[in-house]
């Protein structure tokens, strides 16, 4: 979804950017078209208007992870770590603005852990007006990814293959998705909270993105148009994401009804744990079983 909407003249798409520094001092973690950041024709001069150093990845993270959510909520964080992040993140968003020609930042970070803060924080630390688009997925479906495939980064050979996949995929999905839900509805107004289904921006791509455009301000005849004719979408400059970064470019698959059900591998294991401890909030995200 990310790179599709990034693919329209007034968005921006940036990836995971909670993760932009971090990716910017790591080997081998290049910008998604192939470039070292500090070399990549887009990303390029950032680094002489922010500070890329451990140090504000240190206050990003005390920040934007889980275990600062009391200190944020209460607004009890060092004012120099909140001037610091305010500063670091207004340059790198009027960097992106500026790179991309766009008036609409996307940032894709969806970390239950590192970046559970981010969209909070974005919008009350630093001021931005924030939109927060909840793309969630059948947990089945997820589950099935993350048993039979395994997590991008073991894939890429940056970890180790995770133990307890299944648990791992479970406890992940619910964190997340309970989080983003908790935040909004409590402190963001409801039409700046929108909730995506994943399999309903495969199955009814047009309709859903007329939604998306709706809901951001923006039209997407465009892109619609793109979708319908099978174009390609170019991946461009994104930080982090899963291993479709590595392509040039992308096709939004069009899939129908009755290939819903990525999760019809699962064994009955994990297919019982799921029903044990996913499938109520399952049930609340509009997923029947």
């Amino acid at each position: 979804m990310d790179i599709v909407l990034g693919n329209h003249s007034d968005v921006v798409s940036a990836g995971e950017l909670t993760y932009l520094i971090d990716e910017w001092r790591t080997d081998g973690r290049p910008c998604a078209c192939g470039s070292p950041y500090s070399n990549c024709e887009f990303w390029q001069g950032l680094a002489e208007v922010v500070s890329v150093s451990e140090e504000m990845a240190e206050i990003v993270r005390k920040i934007e992870h889980r275990r600062a959510t009391l200190s944020v909520l209460t607004d009890t964080i060092p004012p120099e770590a909140k001037e610091a992040y305010r500063r670091f993140q207004k340059g790198v968003f009027s960097h992106l603005k500026e790179a991309g020609g766009a008036s609409i930042v996307l940032d894709s970070s969806k970390s239950a852990g590192d970046a559970a803060m981010r969209f909070y924080a974005l919008s009350e630390i630093v001021g931005f007006d924030v939109h927060v688009l909840h793309l969630v997925r059948d947990g089945r479906a997820t589950m099935a990814s993350y048993v039979n495939k395994g997590s991008n980064w073991a894939l890429e050979g940056h970890a180790d293959p995770p133990t307890l996949p299944g648990v791992r995929a479970v406890g992940g999905w619910t964190l997340a998705n309970l989080w983003t839900l908790g935040i909004s509805k409590m402190y963001f107004r409801p039409d700046r909270y929108m909730r995506i289904r994943f399999e309903d921006l495969t199955t009814h791509p047009a309709r859903t993105l007329k939604a998306i455009g709706a809901f951001i301000g923006i039209n997407m005849n465009t892109l619609i148009a793109r979708v319908r004719r099978g174009d390609h979408f170019d991946v461009n400059h994104n930080v982090g994401g899963n291993r479709i970064r590595h392509n040039r470019s992308i096709q939004l698959r069009h899939n129908s009804e009755a290939d819903r059900q990525p999760w019809s591998n699962l064994d009955a294991h994990h297919s019982s744990f799921f029903a044990i401890f996913g499938q109520w909030l399952n049930s609340v995200l509009g997923y029947r079983w």
